[in-house]
């Protein structure tokens, strides 16, 4: 999370290339959600947000994508039909 965070504030646009939404972003979404599944399960998940505000508000932009909110949502339902938090 501090790397993209330091990433993401030196390159000022709020996406990791460029100043625009692109595959470099979407492909760190999915490991943005597990690194964010195990800290919450650890109990260490709590102010990331205020210690990478960078980075929370980069997750909150990919979040509000259609396509992302999406896979998002199927993978919530799959892990709640095998019984997963």
């Amino acid at each position: 999370m501090s790397v993209i965070d330091d990433g993401l504030k030196r390159n000022g646009t709020g996406w990791l290339v460029g100043d625009k939404f692109t595959v470099a972003d979407l492909s760190f979404i999915s490991w943005a959600g597990i690194g964010e599944g195990l800290l919450q399960q650890l109990g260490k998940f709590e102010g990331a947000d205020q210690k990478f505000p960078h980075y929370s508000a980069w997750l909150e932009r990919l979040r509000e994508r259609p396509v992302v909110a999406q896979a998002f949502g199927q993978i919530a339902e799959a892990r709640k039909a095998h019984g997963l938090p």
